[in-house]
């Protein structure tokens, strides 16, 4: 029924079709939630792993059926005591950050709610300070707002780089040709 999740972080199965997610962390969870108006009622849900972050942002969309090799404690303890449907290979104590020292932020951030609404809206804060909306644009493309930064620092240093050898080519880039004559 699915394929592997090798490629992908989340995938979502409702009425026939397939929904892949690429992005990182809670991130996929959260367009998700954009993706199906905030309701997983009727889903099948598959996550490369699951935190109690990431099972307070399934019920806020009320998912019923989860899929995933490895969960943590408190999530196992969350989707228990709220009545959801999960099948798991693994219960791991937490979740830690990047560098496998300390326990992850976003975890931490919700241990002490089991209220989905208010989980959300700790985690939204987090996971998106500049807004929701403001991501989204980038995952249009499947790249993340620190690829485009790396692009666009590239696309600086190109055109420092060209300005210096031609002082009358112009900025290659659409948005910054007027700005970037202004400055120097």
């Amino acid at each position: 029924m699915l394929k592997s999740l090798d490629k992908h972080t989340l995938a979502i199965y409702k009425n026939g079709s397939i929904k892949y997610y690429n992005q990182r962390n809670l991130k996929p969870v959260f367009l998700a939630l954009e993706d199906f108006n905030n309701d997983f009622k009727d889903c099948y849900i598959v996550d490369r792993r699951i935190s109690k972050a990431s099972a307070i942002l399934f019920a806020y969309g009320n998912a019923k059926n989860i899929i995933t090799p490895i969960m943590t404690k408190s999530a196992q303890e969350f989707f228990n005591k709220n009545g959801i449907n999960y099948t798991t290979n693994e219960i791991a104590d937490s979740v830690l950050d990047k560098n496998s020292k300390i326990k992850c932020p976003l975890e931490k951030s919700v241990l002490n709610t089991d209220n989905p609404a208010e989980g959300y809206q700790i985690l939204k804060q987090k996971v998106f300070p500049k807004g929701i909306e403001y991501e989204k644009q980038f995952y249009k493309n499947n790249m993340t707002p620190e690829m485009y930064k790396a692009l666009d620092k590239r696309l600086d240093l190109l055109y420092m780089q060209t300005r210096q050898k031609n002082n009358n080519i112009s900025c290659p880039r659409k948005f910054c040709d007027k700005e970037r004559e202004q400055n120097f």
